[in-house]
């Protein structure tokens, strides 16, 4: 897959966009890139069914975390975060 691009939910993307320009990355992962990858490996075309993408943040802490992402509603995230941002 290397070198492909693979269009995501606009809101997606405003989302990894606010966080990139907050100071932060973000990747998606989860099952959705893993229907992705099998998609893929199939030859298909397209993007993988489903309501839920997961993206994990690196690189800001939780309040900066929360700043950025407030315009876009309740966002929640689970008690691993505190290992990066310490």
């Amino acid at each position: 897959m290397s070198g492909q691009t693979t269009p995501l939910h606009p809101f997606v993307l405003d989302m990894a966009r606010a966080i990139r320009d907050a100071g932060g990355r973000a990747l998606v992962v989860g099952g959705w890139v893993r229907d992705l990858v099998a998609l893929r490996q199939t030859g298909r075309d397209g993007l993988p069914a489903g309501e839920e993408i997961d993206l994990e943040i690196y690189g800001l802490p939780a309040d900066r975390l929360a700043t950025s992402l407030g315009r876009f509603g309740w966002c929640g995230w689970s008690a691993s975060r505190s290992r990066s941002t310490r």
